[in-house]
């Protein structure tokens, strides 16, 4: 029964799971640091954790042929070797795809006979990651509930400003340095950079590069200015290198195109899930002329942009919060309704 007692346990932050309908939240942190071996030793005690809780909540509840564990990462190896010595049922939600080959050689058997049913959160990631053994599924992520796109979004405003926003990280294999290039070749164009980072390396990365008049970047911006962000963008570009990182989804490339953003997405990832050229360009770095083209072709037709644009806010639709829990509840609904014929 999907409305049985709902027990959460993450990380020290609720984040999401603040707002959820659950009756219980656990907290179980894990501190990631740069130094390796405190990371390992910080990952190794919150996994005990997990394995003790998962005991201490088999030995309290009456029903034990009704408890389900569903993981939301691929990481809960002590849930899952709890509920592997108990005989309770696990479903895995996989949202990663840069699996570490020694933790993939120490789990992957314990998950192919102890996981009940996997959720992918893209086809790509299904096809590259199959964990082979549990039942599988594909469960495509949403907007979030409180996600709001603007009902008065001006389509000759994105067009006219020739704003093109960049969301992500400092990292390199994200594209961040490629947009520094792109902003130089594209000189008339304004470049907008939302970045994820702590205030530090921001101000360090900023240091580095070559200050341009056309481009803007700002830390963390608060959801507002974000959607401010969105609202106004004229493209959403993702510079992403697949070689060193792949989107498994690409919620960020998702968001743009619910305010009406064309986008340029790379080449590989679970974005092409819902992501293909009546969207934008599907193209990397690699092939700069090839994106800049893009760019001042679209920009000369009004037409053009007005069509993908549409297209891009169509095709947002279907991934609205909304769907996302009704697709959500009926897949855990049917699960669960196996189980219990089990």
């Amino acid at each position: 029964d999907i409305n049985k007692k709902k027990v959460v346990i993450t990380s020290s932050s609720a984040g999401f799971l603040q707002n959820i309908d659950v009756d219980e939240i656990h907290y179980n942190s894990f501190s990631a640091s740069n130094f390796k071996i405190v990371s390992i030793l910080s990952f190794f005690f919150s996994q005990i954790k997990s394995f003790f809780k998962i005991i201490f909540f088999y030995k309290n509840t009456s029903n034990k042929k009704d408890i389900v564990i569903v993981n939301n990462t691929i990481y809960n190896i002590g849930a899952t070797l709890a509920a592997a010595l108990l005989g309770i049922k696990v479903v895995m939600i996989v949202h990663e795809l840069t699996v570490n080959k020694l933790f993939k050689f120490l789990t992957w058997n314990l998950y192919k006979k102890h996981v009940n049913d996997v959720i992918y959160v893209s086809k790509f990631l299904k096809k590259n990651l199959e964990i082979s053994g549990p039942t599988t599924h594909i469960l495509h992520n949403g907007l979030r509930a409180d996600f709001n796109v603007s009902s008065d979004i001006c389509l000759k405003k994105k067009f006219s400003q020739k704003k093109i926003v960049f969301v992500g990280s400092l990292k390199a294999y994200k594209g961040i340095y490629d947009l520094v290039i792109l902003a130089k070749r594209l000189p008339n164009y304004k470049f907008i950079a939302a970045i994820n980072s702590s205030q530090k390396e921001f101000n360090s990365f900023l240091q580095e590069i070559d200050s341009l008049d056309n481009m803007n970047f700002f830390c963390r911006p608060n959801s507002g200015l974000l959607s401010n962000f969105y609202e106004e963008a004229f493209i959403l570009i993702n510079l992403s290198k697949p070689d060193d990182w792949v989107e498994t989804f690409g919620l960020t490339l998702l968001e743009g195109m619910s305010y009406g953003c064309p986008v340029i997405a790379p080449k590989i990832g679970g974005h092409l899930d819902y992501i293909n050229e009546s969207h934008g360009l599907i193209g990397g770095m690699d092939n700069i002329e090839n994106i800049i083209s893009f760019i001042h072709n679209l920009s000369s037709s009004m037409e053009d942009f007005t069509k993908m644009s549409k297209s891009c806010s169509q095709t947002a639709l279907d991934f609205s919060s909304t769907k996302y829990n009704f697709n959500a509840n009926g897949l855990f609904k049917s699960i669960f309704n196996k189980y219990n014929t089990q």
